[in-house]
């Protein structure tokens, strides 16, 4: 899924059909005028109130699991927020900002808290697009239902033919990849989320 940027005159990395309207993406999105929004520090996640946002995931992770995988990660710069409501956490986002051809993208590599929460993200997303100057902001996923990502304002990049929103940036190649996937849970019941900083779908190629 996408949210492409109504910012944007020329798009450099993604190619975007005529009929496809960046602005009319929000129209059937939810904005939240009570959210406040946070980049953390490594001591700043420690400290935030954030076990039961862990509740909703598998695979299992944890505050420790976000500092060693992502902001101390040794090449990438990841930046965590935190989404909250009168003060208390309600989602945690992890994105990495790509510069490609003299402009940026983001990817949103990790979400932490409910699907539902997720739908309350569109005017977070629409603020980290004009913080970083960027295209658009790209998520791969499994386990949040298209509902959810389309009242957050994010279109599924499939169903437009002629969207193309690159995958592969070491090196770059303006096409579309499917990312196939696996997984075994012997937790019978337990539903999956996966993102694209699990396993190593984030990682330097070069």
């Amino acid at each position: 899924h996408v949210m492409l940027s109504p910012n944007i005159d020329e798009f450099k990395i993604a190619i975007v059909p005529e009929y496809i309207k960046p602005e009319l993406q929000e129209h059937e999105s939810i904005i939240f005028d009570n959210q406040e929004v946070k980049q953390l520090t490594i001591s700043e996640l420690i400290a935030l109130n954030t076990d039961k946002l862990y509740r909703y995931q598998r695979p299992l992770k944890s505050d420790i699991y976000l500092e060693n995988r992502y902001l101390r990660h040794v090449i990438y710069d990841y930046d965590v927020y935190a989404v909250c409501e009168h003060s208390e956490p309600i989602a945690l986002c992890v994105v990495r900002m790509i510069s490609e051809n003299g402009t940026n993208v983001l990817r949103l590599v990790d979400y932490i808290g409910a699907n539902e929460t997720f739908s309350k993200l569109q005017s977070f997303s629409a603020t980290l697009l004009r913080k970083y100057d960027a295209e658009y902001i790209d998520i791969y996923s499994h386990g949040i239902p298209p509902e959810i990502f389309r009242k957050a304002g994010y279109i599924r990049r499939s169903n437009y033919d002629d969207l193309v929103v690159p995958n592969h940036f070491e090196p770059f190649h303006q096409k579309n990849i499917d990312l196939n996937f696996g997984y075994k849970c012997p937790q019978i019941g337990r539903s999956v989320r996966l993102f694209k900083g699990d396993c190593d779908q984030d990682q330097p190629r070069v």
